[in-house]
């Protein structure tokens, strides 16, 4: 082996090392040491970075016959040489930054950076380390394992088929073995070593956060504590409290990460619970739905026949005497609804039954061997509650014609609390006891009382004891406060529902409390006490450290995880730390950002709930009501499945739909709910949170507008297919994945032998344990852990569940925080679904890698190709996407095209685009017509860092300038949901500037502003028929102008017949799923050109107007710095020229859009773009000549005399003098960035 000081002396070495360098035309170094560092950095770039895997590739290519021989001599030389664990390396420091710099800003894995997100920086460096080390020991033995244990398919699914794009480490050994075959050091390509690459850099190579935090500490340290660092992030906080990791994992740990960063165990626990809850009550509301669509039903209820209404209550409350006759007399649907529901109450009793720690006097209610268990109960309900504000008389005017109805309910709370054995109405009325003491109801008491029952009138006082006391279910309600609640509602569909609704609610929020606790005990992060004082004993003995009682909280509290007081008793309470329980109220009670106080706050707090209103209801608009968003959402599931590797699940539930019976399929459709997989979609969940949680089970708001906008928004039976259109739609998707990883975990377990199924059955069994707690004499309980239930069948589909709820998204998991902020309005667009599609990929990603690591540690061979199967259809679908549109483009002579357009364009710039035309009018003006493919793929957000690095790094550039460059502007993209204002804000702003413009006079501005919010607030299916009456003429022109404004010419294309409509149709997307855009090459010119030029003006403009009046003032004159004018005026001129060289390149690439020269020229010299060109002919002629025509101060003779008129003291002459000097550096000068030659310099340093 030869080491760093040997290779440094070795005289043939450096003159091989010295004659390649001499060839490739290298700077040569001044020492043989330094020569020798930048070929070990150059040979680190090649290896860790495809932009320098290409280059360093490409030059060696370049190399003849003789050099390419020498540089294999030089390679394996360095080879040889030991890893920086072993002595005789090359300087270690110099090491581990080369790696992480290159690995850090490799494209081709830059999804890796989203691991950061998910791990806080953990286990990083270790996978750096263990690329480092990967030498031939590890290396040879790994290699062989995956050939013995992967056929050859699956191995170029994961290496060669990969090379395109995504895995990162397949594709840039590839392109390593290629060279190497070129210089001679290797024969023929290694498929298992290319698939090994990524398996030894797992997701994405290096994260960002964990070399960042290797990196800052390694100096402090020493290299061998920075690797050992990463080899457990617990480690590392634990050590160094105060790092970025411990930052992230302390404050906003909750906030940021999926499911506020609980452990699978917990978040599957809630998940499941919630399923229950909403699979019961969605039967009870299906029953409700199905007995309003039964003709006989409605017909009784509406009717007088009080004996039929009477058979069919009977029948409800589950009496079969009254269920057979309710079958004779109106037939099967009728009845078996009826038995529907009656059986959605009894699993709801039986739920509420294995609810552990209820209140005794709650507990025996569900108990069927308790006196008090009621088989045939139905809850009564009322006006109040069903009507809200919708109730036929308003308060005021039932006031009016009930005056006494105040004094009533007054004696009834002084009755009741006075009585032997009190209901204590008097507390849910927000009194105390003082109120007893009067002799009379005082004017204050008065008026407190008014308006709760105000309150109670209309639905909003009670509630909780309407849909959560099941506690008081069987007592009679007194008639004064009957009064207010109004008629018993008769509808069986309404009882039954709310009789369901009524004990799922409470008691499922007491489950979850139960069982987060229980899983938080079993973590360490919980204990179980009767109060703080004993949680703060059981801490103190964890943990060696006395904290305050105050420091511990109850997680059935109101400020952790509040429940309905009186449901449950002391027997089960856990305990956590305050700071945690902040955090768990953060994800589990789904709250928003409010402020306390009243007056101007409680004024802001409207505000924001007004705006995540409008932001709900705008993005109902683009999503389930646009006919086009439908069909991007069948196109976006289907691509997230094939991109999950779960493609053959859609097979499998085709053939569940062709061949399986009623009954099977029911089944599974049961299945799903109960593994929470139904109705998970993101973006429909995340709009209906905006809306609130009663927008679709018609809950009345307080709020007459809302009410208002809320009925406009439910849209009728319209309105509800297409949500449950949208809804379905998800759900199938999800469906296919689950099947899809059933497969997979069927094949993986007839592969595993009984220690990795108990390996598989360890990682779920937490969800199926139950604990009993014995009380022990003193304080304490004796516990014991049992498993229930589990079976492998449940296991498996535990198992398929918790994967595939990894790889698609789903609303539970998304950061807390993208639903605590949903009313602030500078808080982005659709983050929800963005936030998922970063987890999704990491979560591809990583269980690939942990795959296949673990069928190579097992001998799995279905676990490895389930690895590799996912690794590679990731790849693969990104890569067939921008692959697909490359070779679409150039198959069809569009190359040169989309690469000009994609300068035009803002939103598609970094988009994969297919030109699909290009027209042209009988004036010669252009039309290009295109589709963003990236439209549709739900993991273009991650392939537009990729591509923007890749189109940057193309130029040759330095790596640190390719980062420099793209790297913000690629990140800012991808989180632009999370970062830009919202439409709500929009809409605001556009009409608050439409008024200003109003009351300036400037009518032209303010059409604009209202168009554009109004196109903002425009749902899909609207923004069609605006389209087809404007393409048909239909549209009046007025209208037209401000709702469809043309500028620069625009056009458009007329639809003039049946067959015009159908193409229309066409380009919408409805059967492409990527709309079609039409580039006007002369409207669109126009706005970018219009766009350059606004914003050189404008900045001009300002810019003479503060040296003017810094100049003209006297006072000033004694404190000037003619240098630091000069330095501005020169950074002025620096700015025009940028702004040019952008026009530059426009016009350049319009030359190809237009035609060629001759249309280019006849697109300049459109009247209808002379706005928007500069106006001076002599800067029109040097733009198109790539040549700067800065706007100049020193020639103005006016404004100098103007200065010197206010200002005679000042020396104009010389600060003139110095503004001619940079004026004949900077105009006239080339803008061709690509061509060095006389390029402007700097003068002022």
């Amino acid at each position: 082996m030869t080491t760093y000081d040997q290779l440094i002396n070795d005289r043939q070495f450096l003159t091989n090392l010295y004659d390649t360098y001499k060839e490739l035309d290298y700077d040569i170094p001044e020492t043989n040491q330094e020569m020798v560092d930048d070929f070990l950095s150059r040979r680190r770039s090649f290896e860790d970075n495809i932009v320098g895997t290409v280059a360093l590739g490409s030059d060696v290519d370049r190399l003849s016959d003789e050099g390419k021989s020498r540089f294999g001599e030089v390679y394996s030389q360095v080879e040889e040489l030991p890893t920086i664990f072993e002595d005789g390396s090359a300087p270690v420091g110099r090491a581990i930054v080369d790696h992480a710099l290159y690995s850090i800003s490799d494209p081709t894995n830059l999804l890796g950076v989203i691991g950061g997100v998910f791990t806080g920086g953990a286990a990083t460096a270790g996978t750096m380390a263990a690329k480092v080390a990967a030498k031939k020991g590890v290396t040879n033995l790994l290699k062989n394992r995956m050939k013995a244990s992967v056929s050859a398919p699956v191995l170029k699914a994961a290496g060669v088929d990969a090379a395109i794009s995504g895995t990162g480490g397949a594709a840039r050994e590839a392109l390593i073995q290629e060279t190497e075959q070129d210089i001679g050091v290797r024969e023929g390509y290694d498929p298992a070593m290319m698939a090994l690459t990524g398996v030894l850099e797992g997701p994405g190579s290096v994260l960002l956060g964990g070399v960042a935090g290797t990196l800052a500490k390694a100096g402090g340290m020493g290299t061998a504590n920075a690797f050992r660092l990463a080899r457990d992030k617990s480690e590392f906080v634990d050590q160094y409290p105060g790092t970025a990791v411990d930052f992230i994992d302390e404050k906003f740990r909750t906030f940021i990460l999926p499911s506020g960063g609980m452990s699978d165990n917990m978040v599957r626990s809630d998940e499941l619970i919630a399923a229950r809850q909403n699979s019961v009550v969605s039967r009870a509301d299906d029953v409700r739905k199905k007995l309003n669509k039964n003709k006989n039903y409605t017909d009784i209820m509406s009717g007088a026949d009080e004996t039929a209404k009477s058979l069919l209550t009977r029948a409800a409350e589950g009496f079969t005497k009254d269920i057979d006759e309710v079958r004779n007399l109106y037939g099967d649907d009728l009845a078996d609804s009826l038995i529907k529901g009656r059986e959605s109450i009894r699993e709801a009793s039986m739920f509420a039954n294995e609810v552990e720690g209820l209140n005794p006097s709650v507990s025996k209610l569900f108990d069927p061997e308790s006196s008090t268990f009621n088989p045939t109960y139905l809850r009564r309900t009322y006006e109040a509650y069903e009507l809200g504000q919708r109730r036929p008389i308003t308060f005021k005017k039932f006031m009016k014609q009930n005056p006494e109805a105040v004094d009533n309910l007054y004696n009834t709370l002084r009755l009741d609390a006075g009585s032997a054995q009190p209901v204590n109405y008097y507390k849910s009325f927000g009194l105390d006891e003082s109120f007893l003491a009067p002799s009379r109801m005082t004017d204050e008491t008065r008026t407190h009382l008014t308006g709760q029952a105000k309150n109670l009138y209309e639905g909003k006082l009670g509630k909780f004891d309407y849909s959560g006391s099941v506690g008081k279910r069987r007592k009679a309600i007194d008639p004064a406060i009957k009064e207010f609640l109004g008629a018993e509602q008769a509808d069986l569909g309404t009882r039954i529902f709310r009789s369901v609704e009524g004990i799922m609610e409470p008691l499922t929020q007491i489950h979850r409390a139960n069982e987060i606790g229980r899983i938080l005990e079993a973590e360490g992060k919980a204990v179980h006490a009767k109060d703080a004082y004993e949680a703060q004993k059981k801490f103190a003995a964890q943990t060696g450290e006395m904290k305050p009682a105050t420091e511990f909280v109850s997680i059935y509290g109101d400020k952790v995880f509040p429940v309905k007081h009186g449901l449950r008793s002391a027997e089960i309470n856990y305990y956590v730390p305050k700071e945690l329980g902040d955090r768990l109220n953060k994800v589990l009670t789904n709250p928003a950002l409010r402020f306390s106080g009243e007056g101007a706050l409680s004024g802001v707090n409207n505000v924001l709930e007004g705006m995540s209103f409008l932001q709900g209801a705008i993005k109902l608009g683009k999503t389930a009501y646009n006919p086009v968003g439908q069909v991007r959402n069948v196109g976006g599931m289907g691509m997230s499945v094939f991109g999950s590797g779960n493609y053959r699940g859609a097979v499998d539930l085709l053939n569940k739909k062709l061949n399986g019976t009623k009954q099977e399929r029911e089944e599974f459709i049961q299945l799903m709910t109960d593994l929470g997989i139904s109705d998970t979609g993101v973006n429909l969940r995340q709009i209906l949170n905006r809306l609130g949680p009663d927008f679709e089970r018609g809950t009345v708001d307080a709020n007459k507008i809302r009410k208002v906008a809320e009925s406009v928004l439910k849209a009728g039976k319209v309105g509800n297919a297409a949500r449950e259109a949208y809804r379905i739609t998800d759900d199938l998707g999800k469906f296919m994945a689950f099947l899809g990883e059933r497969r997979k975990m069927d094949n993986i377990w007839g592969n595993a032998d009984e220690p990795y199924r108990n390996v598989l059955r360890d990682e779920v069994r937490e969800i199926f344990n139950k604990q009993t707690r014995t009380p022990l004499e003193g304080s304490g309980d004796l516990l014991s852990t049992r498993t229930v239930g589990m079976t492998d069948e449940k296991v498996l589909n535990e198992l398929a569940a918790r994967k595939a709820l990894n790889v698609m998204p789903t609303y539970s998991r998304v950061p807390a925080i993208t639903e605590y902020l949903r009313g602030v309005p500078v808080i982005g667009n659709f983050m929800a679904f963005s936030a998922e599609v970063f987890r999704n990929s990491y979560k591809i990603l990583q269980m690939g890698h942990q795959e296949m690591v673990d069928g190579f540690n097992t001998g799995n061979s279905a676990l490895v190709k389930s690895g590799a199967e996912r690794l590679g259809a990731i790849s693969a679908l990104n890569a067939g996407v921008v692959g697909g549109a490359y070779a679409w483009n150039e198959l069809n002579g569009y190359d040169e095209i989309a690469s000009a357009l994609k300068d035009y364009l803002s939103f598609d710039k970094y988009n994969p685009i297919v030109i699909t035309g290009v027209e042209e009018n009988k004036n010669g003006e252009r039309t290009i017509a295109y589709r963003d493919l990236g439209y549709v793929n739900p993991f273009n957000p991650l392939m537009q860092i990729v591509d923007r690095v890749t189109s940057a790094a193309a130029t040759g550039k330095p790596i640190e300038d390719v980062l420099a460059d793209s790297l913000p502007g690629a990140i800012g993209e991808t989180f632009s949901p999370f970062l830009d204002q919202s439409l709500a804000f929009s809409v605001g702003e556009s009409i608050y500037k439409s008024i200003v413009a109003t009351q300036e006079g400037d009518e032209r501005a303010a059409e604009y502003h209202i168009g554009k919010a109004y196109r903002t607030l425009e749902p899909g299916f609207a923004k069609i028929i605006r389209e087809l009456t404007v393409e048909t003429d239909v549209l009046d022109p007025n209208l037209e102008r401000v709702i469809a404004p043309r500028y620069y010419g625009a056009a458009g294309k007329k639809v003039e017949s049946v067959a015009d409509v159908g193409e229309y149709f066409y380009r919408t997307g409805l059967f492409t799923f990527a709309p079609e855009r039409r580039f006007e090459v002369n409207a669109t010119t126009g706005f970018a050109l219009g766009e350059q030029s606004r914003a050189l003006n404008t900045g001009w403009s300002g810019f003479r107007r503060k040296i003017g009046q810094t100049l003209r003032d006297p006072s000033f004159t004694s404190r000037l710095d003619f240098t630091e004018i000069a330095q501005e005026y020169e950074e002025e001129l620096g700015r025009q020229v940028g702004i040019q060289a952008n026009i530059s390149d426009l016009l350049d690439n319009l030359e190809i859009l237009a035609g060629g020269s001759r249309g280019a020229r006849r697109v300049i010299n459109d009247p209808d773009l002379k706005s928007a060109m500069p106006r001076s002919k002599k800067e029109r002629g040097r733009l198109l000549r790539d040549r700067s025509a800065v706007k100049k101060m020193s020639g103005n003779n006016e404004f100098w005399r103007d200065v010197r008129k206010t200002n005679p003291e000042l020396d104009i002459y010389t600060l003139r003098n110095m503004f001619r000097t940079i004026e004949r550096e900077y105009d006239n000068k080339n803008l061709n960035m690509a061509d060095p030659e006389d390029l402007p310099q700097p003068v002022i340093e």
